[in-house]
């Protein structure tokens, strides 16, 4: 799990979704769609249904991300910014 907190987990796990929709297509304009549920995000980062859920209400009351019915990342530049997601792989040609 390394050294990010729990919330980070989930920014993290949520950019990096994001930008690899983008980089398909498949996303824009900050929100992407995402069909998962919080249990699978629970098991995806190792954490408890229960936790998740408050992280994601933290998320949202910091008007940081929304998940239903689309993710929505209206700061992801922030996130970004502070170095928790690498841009690089998803802006560069192979």
């Amino acid at each position: 799990m390394g050294r990010r907190t729990s919330f980070e987990h989930v920014a993290h796990l949520f950019c990096e979704l994001y930008l690899k929709l983008q980089s398909v297509g498949l996303a824009g304009d900050h929100r992407c769609p995402l069909p998962i549920t919080q249990t699978d995000l629970a098991d995806a980062l190792g954490l408890t249904p229960v936790h998740i859920n408050r992280v994601l209400q933290g998320m949202r009351g910091r008007t940081l991300s929304t998940l239903r019915p689309r993710l929505s990342l209206p700061r992801r530049g922030g996130r970004e910014r502070r170095g928790t997601v690498d841009t690089t792989p998803y802006f560069t040609s192979a």
